[in-house]
């Protein structure tokens, strides 16, 4: 049994119309749009009110009232005529020449609507079935702007169709769509070349496509949602006058639309804006939610067809029409919150007059007599709500705009002054391609002198065969210490493997130029013996005592030469923990003075931009000899099955698409790896992949050898909008507190946005600062999410304000002073979307000033490649573990936003020194797991202004307060 109907309407839908043969069958087009609407009221159980506006009615004609009805089982929808009789329109500015203001109209059901929220449509509109079962589910956001697409159909509707033949003849009918027009980028990713679209489902990569613009879905329906500050072009103001859906409240808050005196053209989208810079963000749903415009005859209404013929009846009639231009610098005034969102005063929608009303009947039409009817209305009272100031004739100096030659000669010198300028920048542009090409010859000879390197390393090759003979003799010795190791492993039978591992090995193993076994295994000793003599350098990890040798007894980068075996005793994580993986940006720009000028310049981002897209290729020097990005330098990775669960925590995520795969003692009923078409089985138990599962590839690693950068690499390689696993990148919020740190900023800044992090919300918390720094804010405000300058109490209450503001899955902060290594957004990102953790941390270099080099690279002793529990008993022992460096440097930990809320989310604003160490505490004894990295994540910056440096170490008292206090609270649990 259907629930009765509610009294008070959940919505209000209002239009405005006269029984004035508007666009031809005007009244048979608003019957199928009261019917449509009142039966998918029925069929959605959405108490609702229809409220037709009657303005200036036709004199000797009936007013809408007495043309109109409801359905017969109309129950849910009840509705009303409001009529503004002709004498109050004769009171409006150009009544004579426009008998319909439909703006003002509107106002007056909008200011009379009972519903708690309210659609702005017209007479001739269709709402699709998906639109009204959304509205049906009663959970609008009051604080919401909704808005959908229009679509506009053939106006031939049989006569007698129900609902659903309706709908279903709108689907089929198209005329032309009406949806939003920008940002271009995303209307293409959302649309394509569909004009017409049906269901509209966007990609994963739709909601980073444009920043501050986010596509969402919700119960099944598919939205954009413009950020509030966007600009009024991203907005979808295109045909908002059709739909526009805002709460009571909303309309209240705007006051409607503007009272402009003209005609409507431009009135409806400066409403959208006033709604959303006034708090009452847009909200724009994706077909199939839709509205569809019932066609009708050119030049009546704005069409592209008609848009010749509406105009010249304008300018035929001296109708004011309130121009684009005229309107958009007021909306940027609204959006910049230098004007506000409402240009009426609060008599808007003729407020101050009582009007007459009159109810539609279900299944009649009532009796009505013809207008004029006898309306008495009260002296003195303005009929007008637009505020003096925005005037239309005021904005738009209507006469002198057109007949004054003083303007035109005004124009025609601002259009000489532009002449120029334009000149102007074209001979730019041409200095500018001229110097392109003088850069092309340069490349050019570069790529002869490579041509010749390519030449020369063509003859090396050939004396290398001629040596071959020599290096095998030089193996013996390796043969002696594998044949040693075999056989202390039961594998004696080495030699006889050695032979077939040849014909195995011909095909798939002759290129390879540097191979890791990850994992010492006795089983993989042929294939390595094999690898070495055809010239393969290979790193053999975690072999046994006398084999091997200690990585702390070898040079920082030790230089292998080929075909020689190297057993290490340290495992990869150990490896990777003692290289210099910190791409130093100072340094390679020092390397590479025309790299550091064309970024000073800004034709480049920055170095680590230039060295992973170019650098590699024209053998640039990264002025860092040391510099190793460990396992993307090799070609190949072996080990062996058993080893697996100790080893894919590793190399899972740090793989890269041109390392193969030798892996032994292989089972085909393993479900670990993930199965490719491409794998290879040499011999039983021994697979060979020609490439890393598409899953355990990682983030891109430059690498300093050329010959495994082909293909060559592409901007959407080194920054992919999705991860390997095919996951959206989780947000990570960054936030900088600082004051009167301009020295230092730009630098900390631009490490941060030149990540190319395409989920990077960066937020800057400034102290009022004197010196510059707000200058250099401003630089880069457009691409921070949020930034603000005022006197605060101090670097926690900076950090907890920008906490606040986050909205991210993974936080941390970056002081002033201090970078992110490049590439460490990708690698945070990756390590969360990998493991189920709280915490990352990673290694911290820390450099002198501005010294461009570390002196030193911390690591805690954390246990790498294992998730483990925040230790709080080793953090609260202050001078047995915190004080002698086993723990973390702030700028290399990330952290989550759930245990960073289960801690209580936010830093003591008491402390001055210690906040960090507190939260660290906080998060232990919330339970926090955390994953130690190898890779060096940010750089810390030491010099005398920094709080907690000194000789007389100024931080410990407050410290060891903090650490008392926490013990003190800890006891009792320890105690239990």
């Amino acid at each position: 049994m259907a629930s009765s109907p509610s009294r008070t309407p959940y919505l209000s839908v209002v239009a405005a119309s006269r029984n004035d043969d508007h666009g031809g069958d005007p009244l048979v087009r608003t019957q199928i749009f009261i019917s449509t609407f009142a039966r998918q009221c029925e069929k959605y159980q959405l108490p609702a009110e229809l409220i037709l506006v009657d303005w200036n009615p036709v004199e000797g004609r009936p007013g809408l009232a007495g043309v109109l009805q409801l359905p017969p089982e109309a129950s849910y929808c009840q509705a009303r005529v409001i009529t503004v009789p002709a004498v109050l329109h004769h009171r409006f500015k150009y009544a004579s020449q426009l008998p319909f203001f439909q703006m003002i109209a509107k106002n007056a059901g909008i200011r009379r609507a009972q519903g708690r929220f309210v659609v702005a449509t017209n007479i001739d509109i269709i709402f699709s079935d998906e639109l009204m079962r959304h509205i049906g589910r009663k959970q609008l956001d009051p604080h919401k702007m909704l808005r959908v697409d229009r679509y506009d159909i053939h106006r031939d509707i049989p006569a007698g169709f129900s609902v659903d033949q309706i709908l279903d003849y709108a689907w089929t009918h198209p005329v032309r769509t009406n949806r939003r027009l920008g940002p271009l980028e995303l209307v293409e990713h959302l649309y394509g070349d569909e004009l017409f679209k049906r269901h509209c489902v966007p990609g994963p990569e739709a909601g980073g496509l444009v920043e501050g613009i986010a596509v969402t879905e919700e119960g099944g329906d598919w939205t954009v949602r413009p950020r509030r500050d966007t600009p009024v072009a991203n907005l979808h103001t295109n045909a908002c006058g059709d739909f526009t859906l805002l709460s009571r409240e909303g309309w209240q808050a705007i006051h409607g639309y503007a009272e402009f005196a003209g005609y409507s053209f431009n009135i409806d989208s400066f409403g959208v804006a006033a709604a959303h810079y006034g708090g009452f963000e847009e909200v724009a749903l994706l077909p199939p939610c839709v509205c569809f415009h019932i066609e009708h005859s050119l030049g009546s209404g704005w069409t592209p067809e008609g848009e010749k013929k509406l105009f010249a009846r304008l300018q035929e009639n001296k109708i004011l029409n309130p121009e684009w231009e005229v309107l958009n610098p007021l909306m940027e005034d609204m959006r910049l919150g230098e004007m506000p969102t409402a240009v009426n005063d609060p008599s808007w929608g003729l407020a101050d007059f009582e009007l007459p009303e009159e109810p539609l009947l279900p299944g009649r039409i009532a009796p009505s007599p013809s207008h004029p009817r006898t309306y008495e209305a009260p002296r003195g009272l303005t009929v007008s709500a637009l505020l003096p100031q925005f005037d239309l004739d005021r904005l738009t100096v209507w006469q002198e705009r057109l007949n004054s030659p003083t303007k035109k000669i005004a124009r025609l010198n601002e259009l000489l002054q532009t002449s120029d300028k334009d000149r102007a920048e074209r001979l730019k542009t041409i200095d500018y391609y001229q110097d392109k090409l003088q850069t092309a010859y340069a490349d050019l000879e570069r790529n002869v002198a490579y041509l010749k390197t390519l030449e020369a390393e063509i003859a090396a090759h050939v004396k290398l065969a001629a040596e071959r003979d020599a290096q095998i003799a030089r193996l013996s010795a390796e043969v002696n210490r594998l044949r040693l190791a075999a056989e202390a492993s039961g594998r004696g039978e080495l030699q006889t493997q050695l032979e077939p591992q040849g014909r195995l090995w011909e095909r798939y193993g002759r290129h390879l130029r540097r191979l890791v076994v990850a994992k010492y295994h006795p089983g993989l000793l042929p294939q390595i013996l094999w690898l070495a003599a055809h010239g393969t350098i290979i790193e053999v990890f975690a072999a046994p005592p006398g084999l091997a040798q200690s990585l702390a007894d070898a040079p920082k980068k030790p230089r292998i030469p080929r075909g020689v075996v190297h057993f290490w005793q340290e495992d990869v994580w150990t490896w990777l923990s003692q290289l210099d993986s910190l791409f130093n940006e100072k340094v390679y720009l020092q390397a590479n003075p025309d790299v550091a000028d064309a970024v000073a310049q800004g034709l480049l981002p920055s170095g680590w931009d230039h060295y992973q897209l170019w650098g590699v290729r024209e053998h640039r020097l990264t002025g860092n000899p040391a510099y190793d990005t460990g396992l993307a330098e090799v070609d190949a990775v072996a080990f062996d099955s058993s080893d697996a669960p100790h080893l894919l925590p590793c190399l899972i995520g740090r793989l890269q698409p041109h390392h193969k795969l030798l892996i032994g003692s292989y089972d085909p009923a393993q479900t670990w790896l993930p199965a490719d078409s491409s794998q290879t089985t040499l011999a039983p138990g021994l697979l060979f992949c020609p490439r890393p599962p598409a899953q355990w590839m990682g983030p891109h690693q430059p690498t300093n050898e050329l010959r495994i950068k082909w293909p060559l690499l592409r901007a959407q390689d080194a920054y992919p909008a999705v991860s390997a696993q095919n996951a959206p990148w989780p947000i990570i919020s960054v936030v900088t507190v600082s004051y009167n740190q301009a020295a230092y900023l730009e630098e900390t800044i631009r490490s941060v946005l030149d990540q190319n992090y395409p989920n990077l919300e960066y937020i800057i918390v400034d102290g009022g600062s004197t010196d510059g720094s707000v200058e250099i804010i401003k630089k880069y405000a457009d691409r921070l999410a949020w930034w603000v300058s005022e006197k605060d109490g101090g670097q926690s209450e900076a950090l907890n304000k920008g906490f606040q503001k986050a909205t991210g899955r993974i936080l941390t902060w970056l002081n002033s002073d201090d970078r992110l290594a490049p590439g460490s957004l990708f690698t945070v990102g990756q390590t969360f979307l990998l493991h189920n953790i709280d915490m990352v941390a990673g290694r911290c270099a820390r450099v002198a000033d501005l010294e461009p080099k570390p002196h030193h690279v911390h690591r805690s002793y954390l246990p790498l490649g294992q998730i483990t529990g925040l230790r709080l008993d080793h953090l609260l022992d202050l001078e047995g573990c915190w004080q002698k460096g086993w723990f973390f440097h702030q700028p290399e930990v990330f952290f989550s936003r759930e245990i960073f809320d289960r801690a209580g989310g936010q830093l003591r604003e008491d402390l001055y020194y210690s906040m960090d160490y507190d939260l660290w505490v906080r998060l232990a004894k919330a339970g926090a797991r955390i994953f130690a990295l190898p890779e060096i994540l940010a750089i810390f910056r030491e010099h005398q202004n920094q709080k907690t440096g000194g000789a007389h170490l100024p931080f410990l008292p407050e410290l060891r307060a903090v650490n008392q206090a926490h013990r003190e609270s800890a006891q009792p649990a320890q105690t239990k």
